[in-house]
């Protein structure tokens, strides 16, 4: 499992996992609404018009980011090259899909969402500071943590900028990463031996908490 998270005012479940699947449950009902093969799945998120979008590397179409209907699951509706997609979150304030690769952060429009062809449409594209992009994660309204192999940033949409993340600015190895502004909570992956041994920490002024030789990829939270 790379990623999951709960969708759709945390009615369901969103899971990719890099094996080649991106999966959505029904919270209640534990019953399976989607299912699509896609290699390398790295992240996904839940769109208007009962829409999928996932990130993808190492595709054998090459890395891409694809657009799913719930209801017709492995039909690909959409797909837009990209250099290793690894995150994908929709800001419904915005009413934006952000996509993180390798080296760049993507949004894209979705138009006809209520059509039987949607598409998305790249808006715009900016340089991230971080190498090696690995995560994206909604923080609020207006702002985007992304994470990388030599650190943690924020973006400003409004001004479309980016900023240091002070507590992990200069972290080598970052994969995931999920801070509450409100109160201070922060939980993110590490690597520290190789690249599939990761650590967690939980950090908070007083103390840091730290789980050793757990096989984690994506940790979110919730309240």
């Amino acid at each position: 499992m790379d990623e999951c998270k709960l969708v759709d005012n945390k009615t369901k479940i969103l899971i990719t996992s890099s094996s080649g699947i991106a999966l959505l449950l029904d919270r209640e009902t534990k019953n399976c609404l989607f299912y699509a093969y896609v290699p390398m799945a790295h992240s996904a998120d839940f769109l208007p018009g009962n829409r999928i979008a996932v990130a993808l590397s190492t595709h054998e179409k090459g890395n891409s980011v694809e657009l799913f209907d719930v209801d017709k699951s492995n039909q690909v509706l959409y797909r837009d090259s990209i250099y290793s997609g690894h995150g994908a979150v929709w800001m419904e304030e915005k009413e934006r899909l952000f996509i993180l690769g390798y080296n760049e952060l993507r949004a894209y429009i979705l138009k006809d969402w209520q059509t039987a062809k949607p598409s998305l449409s790249l808006e715009k594209s900016w340089d991230i500071p971080v190498k090696s992009g690995h995560d994206l994660v909604k923080v609020s309204e207006n702002e985007l943590l992304l994470t990388g192999n030599d650190g943690v940033c924020w973006f400003n949409i409004d001004e479309e900028s980016f900023s240091p993340f002070e507590p992990l600015a200069k972290a080598e190895h970052v994969k995931a990463v999920n801070y509450d502004k409100e109160t201070g909570r922060l939980v993110y992956t590490k690597g520290e031996i190789s690249w599939w041994t990761h650590h967690i920490y939980s950090e908070n002024p007083q103390q840091v908490f730290t789980i050793e030789d757990i096989n984690l990829y994506k940790v979110r939270t919730i309240k």
